[in-house]
Parts: C-alpha cells; structure tokens; sequence
C-alpha cells in the first residue's frame, strides 16, 4: 500500500497521514450519492407526499438493478465531471 503525505497547514509541520484507501473513487462517490438520494426519497415521503417518495425509492431500485448488470450508473457522469476516477485507474 502506497502511503501519501499531505500538508494540512504549510506554516505549521503539521501532516495528515492519507492511504490510498482513503482516497474518493468512483465506487465510493456513488455509493455516498446513492445514500444521499435515499434519505431525500425518503424525507419526501414522509413530509411531502408518500406515493410520490415511494415512486421515487422504487426508480432508485430499479436504477441499482440495472446497474449491477451493467456497471453503469447516470451519477457516473457527473462524478466523473468532477475529476472522480475508478479505483482500478487510480493504482
């Protein structure tokens, strides 16, 4: 495992210790966009329509079936805007 030492603050010796596992990835950045989107359906459901929340959280599922056949997902483009990579390219 390669460490990586990053500056926290350049005028103190103060370094934060950073692993590679550490690192946001692709995998990881949809995973958290995932679980944001749930607790959003939700709190829809709950506070401002419960048949729209639920239509919602039933898309999502459909969405991750059809991710696990192809390992695609639509927050893959926008997280890939951003500069995230796939954990595969980033060793």
């Amino acid at each position: 495992m390669r460490v990586i030492l990053h500056t926290v603050n350049r005028n103190q010796a103060t370094r934060k210790l950073i692993t590679e596992d550490t690192l946001m990835c692709l995998e990881r950045g949809r995973v958290l966009v995932q679980g944001i989107m749930t607790l959003v359906f939700v709190a829809v459901a709950y506070w401002v329509s419960l048949p729209i929340g639920l239509a919602m959280l039933a898309f999502m599922g459909v969405m991750k079936i059809q991710e696990s056949f192809t390992d695609f997902c639509p927050s893959d483009l926008v997280l890939k805007l951003i500069g995230l990579k796939r954990k595969a390219q980033m060793q």
